[in-house]
């Protein structure tokens, strides 16, 4: 039902994924959840897990903390500073690094990513910026490739007392 959020193009969609970005996506098709849902989405989603595979030996695992702003044409891109911002649209983006497997065979590392925030380019920007571009990310200096290697795993939320995860091997 394509009724729902009808002035929006996204029509019923939680949240949204780069459009190069694979995986599980959460539409609701009740116009009052809906709005529910949006209204409290960061005290309901409770879990974001995403997998990527970066360039290089990744060997963080935490926390990974930047401020991040927008540039470039209508600030389709974000950049990534460890240093707070002077302007106050600028924001925090957090991201847990829970799990890193290098293959040193093809120097990359593959990355489960419990993602914090929630920002445009988030992910791409941030491991961009700690020098491990995710490969066929051209856009943020990754290594060209037929894809680009990020993958929201799972999602997890809240509703009326229950826990629903949504996942996308």
């Amino acid at each position: 039902d394509l009724s729902v959020n009808e002035k929006n193009y996204d029509r019923g969609l939680l949240y949204r994924l780069d459009y190069e970005t694979s995986g599980v996506l959460i539409y609701v098709n009740h116009e009052k959840l809906h709005g529910d849902l949006r209204t409290h989405y960061h005290e309901r989603v409770v879990k974001k897990e995403y997998v990527a595979i970066v360039s290089g030996h990744w060997t963080h695992r935490g926390l990974l903390k930047h401020f991040l702003f927008p540039y470039g044409e209508k600030g389709h891109r974000m950049m990534a500073t460890t240093q707070p911002p002077h302007n106050k649209e600028n924001q925090e983006g957090r991201l847990w690094i829970e799990n890193a497997i290098y293959h040193d065979n093809t120097d990359v590392s593959f990355l489960t990513i419990h993602l914090q925030t929630g920002l445009r380019h988030q992910i791409r920007c941030q491991l961009a910026a700690a020098g491990h571009p995710i490969v066929g990310d051209t856009l943020y200096g990754g290594r060209p490739n037929k894809r680009l290697f990020l993958h929201a795993q799972s999602y997890s939320l809240k509703h009326e007392g229950d826990l629903f995860t949504f996942s996308s091997p």
